[in-house]
């Protein structure tokens, strides 16, 4: 592989930004291309991911993934926070 990528092969299975149970977008693509083409496994939660579902309240960034061929993960961070995808 490529210097400085991680072994594991992460698959995003599922993402989205928005309100719990409300409003939500799909980051699921954009989320993927991140660690795809940075290497990195830290997703900033934020309405860049994919637009802004519910203006000018709290939000949150749902993921779930899989690493390798281990059972998925599901991981949440509030808008602002960094999200880690431990591979």
């Amino acid at each position: 592989g490529r210097p400085g990528r991680q072994s594991g092969r992460l698959v995003v299975l599922d993402a989205s930004f928005g309100l719990r149970g409300g409003p939500a977008c799909d980051a699921r693509g954009t989320v993927q291309n991140i660690v795809d083409g940075r290497g990195a496994n830290d997703i900033y939660a934020s309405t860049r991911l994919c637009g802004d579902p519910a203006p000018n309240r709290a939000k949150q960034l749902i993921v779930t993934y899989r690493c390798d061929n281990r059972p998925p993960i599901r991981v949440v961070a509030n808008e602002g926070q960094l999200l880690r995808l431990p591979c």
